[in-house]
Order: structure tokens, then sequence, then C-alpha cells
């Protein structure tokens, strides 16, 4: 694809509920919309890496949001949706009208559910509530009140998928310890326990494992294989700002599922246009599990929403490419 030119815009809105993971916290998030021109249409793309991931990650970010307005533009300029563009391009339901006719049934069959983020029994309540089927709970390192807030939980829900992220926190000699003494709470999975876990897999674990942020580790193509085949995961998670793009994503998830493993498409609190990106690559790849897309604090302080988002659901927006107006995001990116 040719451009015929990039345009770089700055973004900063503060998190007022803050966010945290075992690699620190941080009261904002800034990035840059990515706008592109070809042929006389523009796409819009965002790269917004986290600063604790380094260097590597910025470059991943910036990869992504330059492949989100190309895919943005092209799918425009078609009259399609980025997914069906993804889909078209990796040959799954492609046509020769350049992936209409693979849009039209994704519109139909392609709906994906949600899964919410919670921390105690009360927010586990309020989010069934509303209709989600399958939960995340954050955790720490101490064990002990790490059990008693998923029994809680449990016991609260008792009906409802269940997923633990440790982010790499716990001892990684611990880990088969701690899996065993969970097994009683029917987790779906544990999200990367310890750091350096996803190399030495090689037979099942009393609960099973995601891969999420391992999957960027510059020694994957060691171990990735391996990995997948070893029975201990239960699913990859897919974060394409830290993986490179949407591209890079769709090989993974090809590459999990030769392997009977899953596939989770999730955010690093991004803006829209990032989540609206997420949202689309989850259409394409249209996993069976419930995806971490659910809004969440990043999204507070922007009135634009993300189309895709519909309640529990991740469903086709109404317009082509990513359905956000390029003009409107730009001018609330400077507006800040």
């Amino acid at each position: 694809m040719d451009i015929d030119g990039v345009r770089l815009v700055p973004w900063r809105r503060e998190l007022a509920a803050g966010g945290a993971n075992s690699r620190g916290a941080w009261a904002e998030r800034r990035g840059w919309l990515v706008v592109v021109e070809h042929g006389g249409m523009r796409g819009i793309g965002e790269a917004s890496a986290l600063p604790e991931f380094g260097r590597a990650a910025a470059s991943a970010a910036m990869r992504f949001g330059l492949e989100t307005a190309m895919l943005d533009a092209v799918a425009r300029e078609r009259g399609v949706s980025v997914a069906e563009v993804l889909v078209a391009g990796s040959g799954e339901r492609g046509t020769e009208d350049g992936g209409r006719g693979a849009g039209d049934r994704m519109r139909d069959g392609r709906r994906v559910v949600v899964n919410a983020v919670v921390a105690d029994a009360g927010e586990a309540r309020a989010a069934v509530k509303r209709g989600i089927g399958t939960l995340k709970v954050k955790v720490g390192e101490d064990h002990e009140e790490v059990m008693a807030v998923m029994r809680e939980i449990r016991d609260a829900v008792p009906g409802v998928v269940l997923r633990v992220d440790a982010n790499q926190g716990w001892p990684l000699a611990q880990v088969e310890q701690r899996l065993a003494a969970m097994a009683e709470l029917g987790l779906a999975y544990v999200e990367e326990p310890a750091a350096g876990l996803a190399a030495m897999l090689r037979r099942p674990l009393a609960v099973p494992v995601a891969l999420d942020e391992s999957l960027a580790a510059a020694d994957r193509e060691v171990w990735l294989d391996r990995a997948l085949g070893s029975g201990a995961v239960g699913a990859i998670v897919l974060k394409p700002s830290l993986l490179g793009g949407m591209r890079a994503c769709l090989a993974l998830a090809a590459r999990a599922r030769r392997y009977g493993v899953e596939v989770v498409v999730t955010h690093a609190l991004e803006g829209p246009v990032a989540m609206a990106a997420c949202c689309e690559l989850a259409r394409a790849i249209a996993p069976k599990l419930a995806v971490g897309l659910d809004r969440h604090p990043g999204l507070e302080g922007w009135r634009v929403e993300v189309p895709q988002l519909q309640g529990v659901e991740v469903v086709a927006a109404a317009g082509s490419g990513l359905g956000i107006d390029v003009d409107a995001v730009i001018a609330e990116a400077e507006a800040a």
C-alpha cells in the first residue's frame, strides 16, 4: 500500500480510577494518533505504549498504530470493516470482491462477548447483573489473600467462568503448589503466574495457565511451540500494541489453534481508536472465549465512543473501517 502522508497527533488523558500491574502503577495514559492518507482516503490508528515495557514495546505500539491506520484507510475505501479486510487478507473467507461477501456473513455471525475485570464479590455480582458471564480477577503475591478473595467471589457467583491474572507476580518456585491449591476453585486459567514460567512448560498443570506478556519476550521462538503443545496452556492473550500489530496477532492465533489453544484479545488501557482496532481484531479471530474488551478507565476521558462495544458484546460498527470519526478524535486529542 502506498502512503501519501502520515501525521502524528499526541494525546494525554488522566486515569480517574488509576491503573496498575506487577510492573508499576500510573495515573495517566498518553500516546499518539497515527493518521495516514491513501488515495484521498484517511485512516487512523493509535500508538500508545505502556512505558514500563521499554523501547521494544514503543516500537511495537507504533507498528500497531501505523498498521491500523493503513487498514482503516483501505477498509474505508472498500466500504467494509477492518475485520473484513483482515479476514480477506488471511484467506479464511476472502472473496474476489475484496471481502464484501465475507463481511456480510461476519456481521451475522461474529458477535464476541467480553469479560469483566473485578476485584471482589460485590463487583462480581454487579458484573453478572449486567450480563457478564466471564470474570477476570487481578491478584497479588499473597497466596492466602488470593485464596480468600477467590473463594468469596466463587461463592457469590457460582455459575460464572473465573480467570485469575497474576501479572507475573508470583515466585516461580511456588507456581505449581499454588495452582494445585487453586484447583478447587474451578478456574478457567491463571494468566501469567510468574516470569520465566512459559519457557519451562512441558506438561499439564493443576490449573491451566494463559500467556500474555510472555508472548513479547525476545526468546519466544525458542519455547513457544513446546509450551503450546505441553497441555499446560489454556489460552493466549493477545495485546496488539505489545505484539506489533493485528497481523502479528492473527499469526499467533493461528499458531495457537493448531495446538488446540484458544485466544483472548485484550487492550493495554488505550484510547478509543486502539480499542476499536482491538475489537476489529477480535471480530476477525472470532474467539470462542470471552475477550478482555470491556470498557476500561482509559476510555473515561474521551467523548468519542468505541462503536463496536455494545453492552457486553463486541459487534460490527455501523460505518466502514474502524467506524470512528477521524476529525472528531483528532479534535479531542488536540483540545486536551
